[in-house]
């Protein structure tokens, strides 16, 4: 029992003998619950075998689905509190109705853009309201933590989950992911959206994407375009007429190293940076750049950024570009795969899920975003 102080005592004594109930904040230090190597502490955080047994499971209304009516699978649109509903998928998966194209049971790939608790209330392009951010502090952690737990319980284990965060709370966020996921593998993906911020103090430049995968988990990582221009700006040739390129070691050594592309003397700087792009190592690439300038300078394909471009643009705030969304489908899937987006938003990953062959289940409580993605992205 955790040590209590004597106001404590006295306090629970009276209400006890005064026959009241005991306020919920006395409940971990009644029973702390068990302590890990390390975890983030804060007001009103349950016990995880409580937030699954608790939450109530809703019976899921089809009011359209989403397929072929001869198949056994339909991609799910889901109208409600996702928490809720996940307690109903979770006994779908026990059942064996979420099997991916290998067989495995349960979501193989999760995404999710949640609030980020900025406090606002966002609307969308005809001043419609899309949803409100308006949970904050440790409140926020929780409501966050629990929907963490089900996705955990719904994920197949070979599985991968992203999760869209930025600077507000992509700390507290990571420790209780950690807590979570504690035998995945982890990257933390940067992306490059652009400045945002009215200069006043440093703006906001990127968002981060937090990744845990399982080890046995498949990954098919983006491929980079190859050697970067400013890597083949600064191309020499020694006295065979080999082209290289000289950088300080990257280990913060003094020593300038040369890096060979192509020992073909015979042809042009062109050719040897086309057979060198074509040979070399792909490696993953965990900064993703949105504008095609940048990105190309960087050896990358460019992902877009909250400048949307006409053909994509939805109306809808805080929507992300397909590009993003293709990147990590196609990395953390394969076709037939299920793909679960929680808080679905503008149905960015569900209308690119549904062009990459993927299955789906999207959920949201906004009407505007079940809106959007039925009649804006065509999922009909």
């Amino acid at each position: 029992m955790s040590r209590l102080t004597d106001a404590q005592r006295k306090h629970i004594i009276e209400l006890l003998e005064d026959g009241q109930e005991l306020p919920v904040d006395y409940k971990h230090l009644l029973f702390p619950p068990e302590r890990k190597e390390y975890e983030l502490v804060y007001g009103g955080k349950d016990r995880e075998e409580d937030i699954l047994a608790e939450t109530m499971a809703v019976p899921l209304q089809a009011i359209r689905t989403f397929g072929d009516n001869n198949v056994e699978w339909h991609n799910m649109l889901i109208f409600g509190d996702n928490l809720q509903t996940m307690k109903t998928l979770l006994k779908a998966k026990e059942q064996g109705l979420l099997v991916n194209a290998d067989g495995s049971r349960g979501v193989k790939l999760i995404y999710i853009d949640p609030p980020f608790a900025t406090k606002q209330e966002f609307r969308g392009s005809s001043e419609e309201m899309a949803y409100q951010d308006k949970v904050a502090g440790a409140k926020f952690l929780e409501f966050l933590r629990k929907r963490l737990i089900f996705l955990r319980e719904l994920l197949a284990s070979d599985g991968s989950i992203y999760v869209h965060v930025d600077s507000r709370k992509s700390h507290y966020i990571k420790v209780i992911m950690d807590e979570i996921f504690p035998s995945m593998e982890f990257a933390e993906i940067v992306w490059i959206c652009g400045l945002m911020g009215s200069g006043k103090f440093y703006p906001k430049a990127h968002e981060t994407i937090l990744c845990y995968k399982a080890y046995e988990g498949f990954f098919d990582p983006p491929k980079r375009l190859g050697y970067s221009t400013r890597i083949t700006k600064a191309l020499q040739k020694d006295e065979n007429g080999w082209f290289y390129t000289r950088g300080k070691e990257s280990s913060g050594g003094t020593s300038y190293l040369k890096t060979y592309i192509c020992k073909d003397p015979t042809l042009s700087k062109e050719e040897a940076i086309k057979i060198a792009n074509e040979t070399r190592p792909q490696p993953a690439w965990s900064v993703w750049v949105g504008k095609d300038k940048l990105a190309r300078a960087f050896g990358d394909e460019p992902v877009g950024t909250y400048a949307y471009t006409e053909a994509e643009k939805v109306g809808y705030p805080t929507q992300k570009p397909e590009a993003l969304l293709k990147r990590i489908i196609e990395a953390s899937s394969r076709p037939g795969d299920i793909v679960l987006d929680a808080f679905a938003g503008s149905g960015t990953t569900l209308a690119v899920a549904e062009k990459l062959s993927r299955r789906w289940i999207g959920i949201d409580s906004s009407k505007l975003a079940i809106y959007t993605t039925v009649k804006i992205h065509k999922l009909a």
